[in-house]
């Protein structure tokens, strides 16, 4: 949850710098990350953790918990060749394995370097979002890992193969 609102944070406070290359890296190693997440998810589809050994009802009384494990209905809908709906004011994650949000942490980690202040707290929280992926975001410790590959590969793809002038 917390890494797509620091991609958009950061876009703005790159634009807002007049650092405009950064932000077209951003924008860049979003979309390569975000295709390559759903390639290989479309491969090796998974329900991660809390999808095959949720916790009952009576460990959510009283616990604030981001994710459930109510997705994997809409995960298993797709597998069965089931319709789905789609509504944008209520979107449904259904990659697991790699961890998008990882790879996006990990891309704004690797962006901000440098920076300063602002640098310094949007790497502290995505240090946070990034340990909080397999306990918080229902992910297997593989799932966050495969989400550090494709980060990493994102960011070699976007500064090495599209290597963007500088503005």
């Amino acid at each position: 949850v917390l890494a797509p609102l620091l991609v958009g944070f950061a876009l703005f406070w790159f634009c807002l710098r007049g650092d405009f290359k950064r932000a077209s890296e951003l924008v860049g190693m979003v979309i390569v990350g975000g295709v390559l997440c759903v390639l290989i998810s479309a491969v090796l589809p998974t329900a991660g953790g809390a999808g095959y050994f949720p916790a009952d009802n009576e460990f959510y009384r009283g616990h604030y918990v981001v994710f459930d494990s109510s997705y994997k209905h809409t995960l298993t809908q797709l597998r069965d060749g089931a319709g789905m709906d789609v509504f944008l004011l209520h979107p449904v994650g259904l990659i697991a394995f790699p961890s998008y949000h990882v790879c996006l942490a990990l891309l704004l980690i690797l962006l901000v370097r440098g920076t300063g202040t602002v640098g310094w707290v949007i790497i502290g929280l995505n240090v946070a979002s990034m340990f909080s992926v397999p306990v918080q975001g229902g992910h297997h410790l593989s799932d966050a890992l495969g989400g550090l590959l494709v980060g990493a590969v994102a960011f070699w793809i976007v500064r090495k193969i599209c290597a963007l002038p500088d503005q």
